[in-house]
């Protein structure tokens, strides 16, 4: 089978099972088309027409976590729609870049990298959708190096 993409996306990760994997292209500088495959029939779903990249995707093919937008998001099966997840405290919906993301913990917690400006960015946690304000925030430089 033959997954070639036309419009030239970028694979971006495959479930830890090797059932599903996400891709966006990338035009213009920016992410967008996020797509969803499901490599045992070769299917691939768009998830959105706005600027969105795919970062990972759960073992059910029924969340992708990524951005939407600009900003931390995830996207459900069940309504087909990019959700916003909150920022950290001390940071603004304006800033959040992802740059990364996993999925872990019967698909209840994400964590990602955020970039939230030109110097570096933070790492995050959510849990069940919602910022984890009690988790110990790492800051990060552009070269990754890890402060604090």
């Amino acid at each position: 089978m033959n997954l070639t993409p036309t419009d030239k996306a970028q694979p971006k990760a495959i479930s830890e099972n090797g059932k599903w994997m996400v891709t966006s292209t990338f035009v213009d500088g920016n992410y967008y088309d996020a797509s969803l495959w499901n490599l045992e029939t070769g299917d691939r779903q768009n998830l959105s027409e706005d600027i969105s990249d795919a970062l990972c995707v759960n073992n059910a093919g029924t969340i992708v976590g990524g951005s939407y937008l600009g900003q931390p998001a995830y996207w459900l099966k069940s309504d087909g729609l990019w959700h916003s997840l909150e920022m950290p405290i001390g940071y603004s919906s304006a800033t959040g870049d992802v740059v990364s993301m996993t999925i872990v913990d019967n698909d209840t917690i994400m964590i990602g990298n955020l970039y939230t400006g030109m110097d570096g960015g933070t790492i995050a946690r959510w849990i069940n959708g919602k910022i984890d304000n009690d988790f110990k925030y790492r800051n990060y430089t552009r070269n990754k190096e890890i402060l604090g």
